[in-house]
C-alpha cells in the first residue's frame, strides 16, 4: 500500500469524526512516526541484514619499502606497493581512518601516531597516502617503518544494531560484545593480535577523520550524486533523437556490480531542429583506478527509464548523447532514489579485540533502520498488513478529537493486526546469541534487542 493510498485511509476512516482534521504533511509525518514506533517492537526478520566484515592485518613497511617526504595535495606522506590481498576498495577508500605509526629512526622525537586522510595512485601500481597535517616527511631519515593499523571499522549506514557478529574459519561460533565501559575498565591492550574475541560497538566516536572513515564498504560508498547534471540541446548533421520531444536524465555510481540511488532529474525539450543533447556538471573523482564508474538512464516524455552507455572514466564531467542505448534492444530499469532515514545517533563503528593477526573475513548480522515515506509512490518496509498504520494514526487523532468511540475502534484494531503480523511476519523473535566470554569467563547469553544497543 503506498503512502498516498494510506493516507486516503486514514481520511476515510476519520470521516465520521467531523471534529478531525487532517492535513497531508501532518497525515504523512504521523505516518512515519508510527511506522517507526513500530518497527521499534523487535528486530523484525525483514529489518535484519547479513553482510561479510572484512577486517585487514597490520601492513609493516620497513626501511627502504616506501618513498618518504612526498606533497600529497600539499601535505606530506608517503608512497608504497600495497599488499596482493588489496583490491581497489582497500587501496582507495578502505585505508581511510585507519592509523599509521611511526617507529625507529627519529621517531621519538616527533608524534608517531597519524591519520590516513586520503589516498591516492602512485608510481605503478604503487598507492601514496596522505596523512594528517600535524605530519611531515621532512625530518625523517629513512630508518623509519610504518605501521598501518586497522583499528575500526564503519558499519553500514543507518544500522542500529548488531546481532551477531563471527569468524566462520574458526568455528568458535559468535564473539561477545562488551560495553565501551567495560572496555575501559578491562584494559584490553590495542597492540594485542590474534583470533578475535570480542567486539565493542562505538556509535558516537567523534574525531577529526570520521568524515574519511564513513564510507566503510561498497554498498555503502555508493552513495547517490547530490545534484542534477544540466542538459542542452543541439544540432548535428545526423538526425539521432526525435524533435520536439522532453527528454530527463538521472545517472548513478556503479562499485562492486551495485547502482547507487540515481541523482536528481533534470529535464530538456528539443526544438524543431534540435536532435542532441550535451549534459554537464556530472559529479567526478580524481582518478579512474578507483574502480568506480557512472550509469546514465533517459526517459522519453513520461515513458519508463533505459540505461544509456556506461562512462567508465570518472574524471569526465560531460556526456553527449546521440540517442543509442546501452544495448541493441534495450529493457526499461527501475531507477532508485536516495531514501531518508530516522537513524539513531551517527555513524557506527566497530572494534575488535585482539586486533586480527591476519586478513580475516567476519559475517555481520545487523538490524537497519526503516527509510522514511516522503513520496507518494513509497510503500512501507514490511511486506504486508500495511493497514495496521491506518489504525495507528486514526486512533491519535480520534483520541486527539475526543472521540473516543472511534479511537478505542482503531485501538482494538491495531492490536488485532499487530498479533497478526507477528504471527505471520516473526516480529520480536530476534535473539542476540553470543558465547562465553574468555576474559570473564561467563555463559552464554540470549538477549532480546528492542531498541538499538550502542552503548553502556
Amino acid at each position: 500500500m503506498r503512502l498516498s493510498e494510506i493516507r486516503t485511509r486514514i481520511e476515510r476512516a476519520l470521516q465520521h469524526a467531523p471534529a478531525v482534521e487532517t492535513h497531508r504533511a501532518e497525515l504523512n509525518d504521523r505516518i512515519n512516526d508510527a511506522e517507526q514506533a513500530l518497527m521499534q517492537g523487535g528486530p523484525w526478520p525483514f529489518r535484519q541484514r547479513h553482510m561479510l566484515l572484512r577486517c585487514k592485518a597490520d601492513v609493516v613497511l620497513p626501511p627502504g619499502s616506501y618513498t618518504y617526504n612526498t606533497a600529497i595535495a600539499g601535505v606530506y606522506g608517503f608512497e608504497f606497493t600495497p599488499p596482493a590481498s588489496w583490491d581497489n576498495f582497500d587501496r582507495f577508500f578502505g585505508v581511510l581512518g585507519a592509523l599509521v605509526t611511526i617507529t625507529g629512526g627519529v621517531s621519538t622525537a616527533i608524534n608517531t601516531r597519524f591519520v590516513v586522510e586520503r589516498a591516492l595512485q602512485g608510481a605503478g601500481t604503487n598507492i601514496a597516502l596522505r596523512l594528517d597535517p600535524r605530519f611531515s616527511g621532512s625530518i625523517l631519515t629513512g630508518a623509519e617503518t610504518f605501521t598501518i593499523q586497522h583499528l575500526r571499522y564503519g558499519l553500514p549506514r543507518h544500522t542500529t544494531d548488531v546481532l551477531s557478529l563471527m569468524d566462520r574459519d574458526t568455528d568458535r561460533g559468535p564473539m561477545r560484545e562488551i560495553s565501551l565501559a567495560r572496555e575501559a575498565g578491562m584494559l584490553l591492550d590495542a597492540t594485542d593480535l590474534g583470533a578475535p574475541e570480542v567486539y565493542m560497538l562505538d556509535p558516537n566516536h567523534q574525531t577529526s577523520w570520521d568524515r574519511w572513515s564513513g564510507n566503510a564498504y561498497p554498498h555503502d560508498y555508493n552513495e547517490p550524486p547530490h545534484s542534477a547534471p544540466t542538459a542542452v540541446g543541439a544540432v548535428v548533421g545526423v538526425s539521432t533523437l526525435p524533435l520536439l520531444q522532453r527528454f530527463s536524465y538521472r545517472y548513478a555510481w556503479r562499485y562492486a556490480g551495485l547502482w547507487s540511488p540515481a541523482s536528481p532529474q533534470v529535464d530538456v525539450t528539443l526544438t524543431g531542429t534540435q536532435n542532441h543533447i550535451n549534459l554537464a556538471g556530472l559529479e567526478t573523482l580524481f582518478s579512474a583506478a578507483l574502480g568506480r564508474t557512472r550509469q546514465l538512464f533517459r526517459r522519453q516524455n513520461e515513458g519508463p527509464w533505459f540505461a544509456l552507455s556506461e562512462i567508465t572514466d570518472p574524471t569526465v564531467a560531460t556526456f553527449a548523447d546521440t540517442g543509442a542505448f546501452l544495448s541493441a534492444s534495450p529493457n526499461p530499469v527501475v531507477v532508485t532514489r536516495e531514501r531518508h532515514y530516522h537513524t539513531p545517533g551517527g555513524q557506527v563503528f566497530i572494534r575488535l579485540w585482539p586486533r586480527p593477526d591476519a586478513d580475516r573475513v567476519l559475517e555481520l548480522r545487523y538490524v537497519s533502520a526503516v527509510p522514511l515515506l516522503e513520496d507518494d509512490s513509497d510503500e512501507p518496509e514490511f511486506p504486508q498488513h500495511h493497514e495496521i498504520l491506518v489504525h495507528a494514526v486514526a486512533r491519535d487523532l480520534a483520541m486527539q478529537a475526543d472521540a473516543n468511540r472511534l479511537a478505542s475502534y482503531h485501538a482494538g484494531r491495531y492490536e488485532e493486526m499487530l498479533r497478526l503480523m507477528r504471527r505471520t511476519m516473526g516480529g520480536n523473535t530476534g535473539q542476540r546469541n553470543v558465547r562465553g566470554s574468555v576474559l570473564g569467563g561467563e555463559g552464554a547469553s540470549h538477549i532480546r534487542v528492542g531498541r538499538p544497543v550502542m552503548n553502556g
